[in-house]
């Protein structure tokens, strides 16, 4: 199952808005540590909170065309920490509804506090989805809330871009 997951030990208090130090894995089991682990210096993440929100989270995956792998990026199912045979029986059921092992490498489930996490990172809502721009230092870049649109794609993309 990877690295244990949730909010790893800090050495000092990050400020609000900072993505926090997480252990998880991706879906093929490659343990990763993130922000520093992310796959490029400034990534896209798309974060959701709810099972519900995964056409919500496609917007953002299709309306920037993150499939051709231009740009690095990261889906990051957020969940509260099920326990050993919760995560198991969740992973699975996301592995064989994924069955491209590449898709599988973009999708990190995040098994940690909801509360924390959306404290960390500075927003008080699990209603929607928000595309992020992080660094691997943890900086949030750009944070839009909600469906893909034409102005949150522009705010994503002049972040990435630096």
């Amino acid at each position: 199952m990877g690295a244990n997951p949730g909010f790893a030990p800090q050495s000092s208090p990050q400020p609000a808005n900072h993505f926090p130090v997480v252990n998880s894995s991706d879906l093929n089991g490659r343990a990763l540590s993130l922000p520093k682990d992310l796959p490029g210096e400034r990534t896209i993440l798309v974060v959701a909170f709810q099972r519900e929100q995964q056409a919500d989270v496609d917007t953002w995956t299709t309306g920037l065309h993150l499939a051709e792998g231009k740009t690095p990026w990261l889906e990051l199912p957020v969940i509260d920490n099920p326990g050993v045979i919760g995560r198991w029986f969740i992973d699975t059921g996301m592995r064989r509804g994924i069955p491209s092992t590449s898709t599988r490498a973009h999708v990190v489930t995040l098994y940690t506090s909801k509360t924390e996490f959306k404290k960390a990172i500075g927003i008080s809502s699990e209603a929607t989805v928000y595309a992020l721009v992080v660094d691997r230092q943890g900086t949030i870049l750009a944070s839009v809330a909600g469906d893909f649109s034409e102005a949150g794609a522009a705010t994503i993309l002049a972040a990435i871009r630096g």
